[in-house]
């Protein structure tokens, strides 16, 4: 075995939990043959931390797992009962009807801790494996359903864990400096050393022991309105509850679109102060310089690691901010300099390659609806903040 094999190897043990393999890696590494770059190395960029999948050829082919793929304990990445369970509005009907087994994972974003307060992650911390799963109909594109399952990475794997991706990156296609887009690397190769070690660490890490949040974000097809339903399941120790919304006295939460720009979401709490104006339209047309100003750094924040977390702000606000930001500019005679608290980084947060800033028909972060790509500004100050993050703490040999 070449040295480069034996450090593959000694990157990947941590994937089984108890320091050995899991079962089926050692034969995934076996496929992947003498790699001709260094393992470990390279540095990293945007998009070897936050992982866009380009959309299957067929639904039945995916570019990395299927919601019903068996993981390195297995067990199916997403179990049918909690697929069924996480579908139920509050009346115990299906929401959706979408089929479970065209579940594809879409997106895996990697982090050095769940980031339940703003700024940087604790030391001591575990870290964050999240994959975004969403339903892919033949010849449709993806479905405006999607399911997040985070999964815990134990602080004692993440050396390893930033080395590997660092061997990932050394594989990949692509500027190490370009900003979030659909992975250059799974569209220049769907198949290939690159995706099966990829596959390989996803099967590793994303373990039914290790999964700790469970979200839904739905527009249910029942509905004649253009509307979104959010909720999560989140683990207490024993078992899974429903995930309390940040902010509100409640477990669910929706989203409306109203007037082509505007937002109504249903409960809705002025937190930051501020979100209520600035996702709408009209009051924000009618809003002074002074209100408009502080309306909009409410979003900023929102989009900003460093003041806010998924579980310090309300769901619908991170996935309605960055749409509204820009409707917002378009509307007014503000510009982006003008906001307050925005988040700045030596990476590239460009989003430029989703629909984001020119689309609210979809409340998309990180995914796709048909065959187009969405990426919100959010995702893209989290990843720049992990990387920061990455290579201080574990700088490149």
């Amino acid at each position: 075995m070449s040295h480069r094999a034996l450090a593959l190897l000694f990157l990947l043990a941590g994937c089984g939990g108890d320091g050995a393999p899991a079962d089926g890696l050692v034969a995934d590494m076996a496929s992947l043959g003498d790699l001709a770059l260094p393992i470990g190395t390279s540095p990293l960029g945007m998009n070897d931390v936050s992982i866009l999948v380009p959309l299957p050829s067929s639904p039945s082919t995916p570019v990395l797992l299927l919601a019903s793929d068996l993981m390195a304990d297995g067990q199916p990445l997403v179990s049918r009962p909690m697929w069924d369970r996480i579908i139920l509005d509050g009346s115990g009907m299906a929401e959706v009807f979408a089929d479970y087994r065209a579940l594809h994972v879409v997106a895996a974003r990697f982090d050095l801790c769940s980031r339940h307060a703003p700024g940087a992650c604790p030391v001591d911390a575990d870290g964050q494996l999240r994959l975004v799963l969403q339903p892919i109909d033949p010849g449709a594109g993806a479905d405006d359903v999607s399911l997040h399952a985070l999964y815990t990475i134990p602080s004692a794997e993440l050396a390893a864990l930033v080395g590997e991706l660092r061997g990932l990156a050394g594989l990949a296609a692509g500027a190490r400096t370009a900003p979030l887009q659909p992975s250059p690397s799974l569209i220049a190769a769907p198949s290939g050393p690159y995706a099966d070690r990829l596959r390989t660490l996803l099967r590793g890490k994303a373990t039914s022991d290790r999964l700790r949040r469970f979200t839904f974000l739905a527009q249910p097809g029942t509905l004649s309105s253009i509307h979104w339903e959010m909720r999560g399941l989140d683990w207490d120790g024993t078992q899974f509850v429903e995930l309390p919304i940040p902010t509100l006295a409640a477990t669910r939460e929706g989203a409306t679109l109203v007037a082509s720009t505007s937002f109504d979401l249903l409960p809705l709490v002025d937190a930051p102060a501020g979100l209520a104006l600035a996702t709408s339209a009209s009051r924000f047309a009618a809003a002074n310089d002074t209100d408009r100003r502080a309306a909009l750094a409410a979003l900023a924040a929102i989009e900003s690691p460093l003041a806010s977390t998924a579980d310090t702000v309300q769901c619908a606000s991170c996935h309605v901010a960055t749409i509204s930001m820009y409707q917002r500019m378009t509307e007014s005679s503000l510009a982006l300099a003008d906001v307050s608290g925005r988040y700045a980084s030596s990476y590239d947060l460009s989003i430029a390659a989703g629909n984001n800033t020119t689309s609210a028909r979809t409340l998309r972060m990180f995914g796709w609806l048909g065959r187009d790509a969405f990426i919100g500004q959010r995702v893209a100050n989290d990843t720049a903040q992990a990387l920061v993050e990455m290579e201080a703490r574990y700088p490149a040999p």
